[in-house]
């Protein structure tokens, strides 16, 4: 609205962050209705094309799920029609996963990530709708450079290739698996609801 003026908002003034609100009843019918477990963890990921030059290498979706799997947690991948061939890819080397890109409405796909514990992903809308939605989450970042193009929400963590590597294909390649699983533990300790 302020583009559309073309007003500019008050230098002191800070804008407040996006926020999306999803009730904890409508989660917990969403789970009921699909019958998922509440008390098992879940990361969430959001891959986007394996083409786009957005996205991170699926060997390293899948090394990232599979330790997650293996302490117990579940991992859905989520998206719409760009995603399901990586969603595919993804569940042939890792069958437990739950693939999620089939979703008919975007209510659904916001129910998915509401309920999730931790969010990986990429760049892209869906990032976003994480990151309003109050979701711990952690976002991968190439050329398209997070203070730019990122969610503003506080409990996203930006993870990007220094910006001196002249190539962004090269610097999302760049980034490790072990630093996004130190960027996940982080996240989760400090912005998942603890029990009560």
């Amino acid at each position: 609205a302020i583009a559309l003026l073309g007003k500019q908002p008050a230098e002191e003034k800070q804008l407040p962050a996006p926020r999306l609100a999803i009730s904890s009843e409508d989660v917990a019918k969403w789970r009921r209705r699909n019958g998922i477990d509440p008390a098992r963890p879940v990361l969430s990921l959001y891959t986007s094309d394996f083409e786009n030059m957005r996205s991170w290498p699926p060997e390293r979706f899948v090394s990232v799920a599979r330790k997650h799997i293996e302490r117990g947690w579940s991992v859905w991948l989520v998206g719409g029609p760009r995603e399901r061939q990586a969603a595919a890819q993804i569940r042939a080397l890792l069958p437990e996963a739950i693939d999620f890109t089939s979703t008919p409405d975007i209510a659904e796909a916001m129910h998915q990530i509401a309920a999730s514990t931790v969010f990986l992903g990429v760049d892209g809308g869906v990032s976003h709708a994480a990151g309003a939605l109050g979701i711990p989450s952690v976002l991968i970042f190439g050329s398209n450079r997070s203070y730019v193009h990122g969610p503003l929400n506080e409990q996203v963590t930006f993870i990007e290739p220094p910006i001196s590597i002249p190539s962004w294909v090269l610097n999302t390649r760049g980034i490790s698996e072990q630093r996004v699983l130190e960027a996940l533990a982080a996240s989760v300790g400090k912005y998942a609801p603890q029990p009560v």
